[in-house]
């Protein structure tokens, strides 16, 4: 399974939002693995695996700016069988410099595609 939002950018509504989404997916047994893109502040999920009796600890990949035509972000949740994209303010430009929309270049473009859920919590004020 793998999380598509702004987890570890820094702001406690969306590492919350993360921290939902990967308790969610973890209910179903088929999820195996949690892979999300992650923005550098780091949770404790240790601590967070405790607290919340989860059965693993999910992994981070780290987003950053890709080069025209080098597609690296897709790649980096390539192997995922299910794919979520979204959550609160994930359509703001105010907290990443990736703009609005962007984001769907983390989904890969495969054959057959991965099933893919887009959630959106607001979009945050557009800059």
């Amino acid at each position: 399974m793998g999380i598509v939002g702004l987890g570890e950018a820094g702001n406690l509504g969306d590492d919350l939002i993360l921290i939902a989404a990967v308790q969610a997916a973890l209910v179903s047994e088929s999820v195996g693995e949690v892979l999300y893109v992650g923005f550098g502040k780091q949770l404790s999920w240790a601590s967070i695996v405790g607290e919340l009796d989860l059965r693993l600890i999910p992994a981070a990949v780290r987003g950053r700016r890709d080069l025209p035509g080098c597609r690296r972000d897709e790649k980096l949740l390539a192997g995922c069988d299910a794919l979520l994209l979204g959550g609160g303010g994930l359509l703001q430009t105010s907290h990443h410099p990736y703009g609005p929309y962007d984001w769907r270049h983390y989904l890969p473009v495969r054959k057959p595609l991965a099933p893919t859920l887009a959630v959106g919590i607001g979009i945050g004020p557009l800059m």
